[in-house]
């Protein structure tokens, strides 16, 4: 997967869009109630938030595809997202 942290959207690794990242509250990671060992919640929205370290990149599209709303977490370091910037 890719992730360009200047539009906040997240990628295929053949370019196609997987989701573009959006969070009103701009609520941290660190700062959410733990939900389970791959997703935390967030107590402002009721959101749950999904780890994306944790996803192959086949298992985010088909959960993005079953929630277009779902909300999930990138971060800039884990092994399978590759940063872009174009």
């Amino acid at each position: 997967m890719k992730f360009n942290p200047i539009k906040k959207a997240l990628y295929t690794d053949s370019d196609k869009l997987i989701k573009k990242l959006h969070c009103p509250y701009k609520k941290q990671w660190d700062n959410l109630s733990d939900y389970d060992e791959k997703s935390k919640k967030c107590l402002t929205c009721n959101e749950v938030v999904v780890d994306t370290q944790f996803l192959s990149e086949k298992e985010l599209v088909k959960m993005v595809k079953e929630n277009p709303d779902v909300c999930v977490k990138v971060d800039l370091l884990q092994d399978n997202i590759r940063v872009v910037t174009i």
